[in-house]
């Protein structure tokens, strides 16, 4: 008998990926200055209010390829990780973690390259 009501409420800890958005706020430059920003008349001269998207914008226009690679990844590692916890005790060898990165990674690459993306799946082996 298991401890818990179903393993698949695991799926559920990535609600939490707003900590990600936290995280990269409270150690950009802008947010960290946003003070002498302030000071130095920014809203006075029609500024928006620098928030947590503020932060995020700017870095992702400072480090634009580290960003799309880290939302890159992460965002296969998670559909990976909840394809894996939705139907592991159904079906175990199919949906070992393994198969289930694979299978998030060419399909992450047809929904961003559509058919270009296709080619170069099959191309490097990769199955849908």
């Amino acid at each position: 008998m298991k401890p818990f009501v179903s393993d698949k409420l695991g799926v559920f800890v990535f609600l939490r990926v707003y900590l990600f958005v936290r995280v990269v706020r409270d150690y950009t430059d802008v947010y960290a200055r946003r003070r002498l920003i302030y000071d130095s008349g920014h809203k006075a001269n029609g500024g928006c209010e620098i928030r947590a998207l503020t932060a995020v914008k700017t870095a992702y226009l400072k480090h634009t390829a580290v960003t799309v690679a880290i939302l890159a990844v992460g965002s296969i590692l998670m559909l990976a990780y909840m394809a894996h916890v939705a139907e592991r005790d159904w079906q175990p060898e199919q949906f070992a973690f393994k198969n289930c990165f694979g299978t998030s990674r060419s399909l992450s690459l047809q929904w961003t390259m559509g058919a270009w993306g296709r080619r170069v799946s099959l191309v490097l082996g990769y199955q849908f």
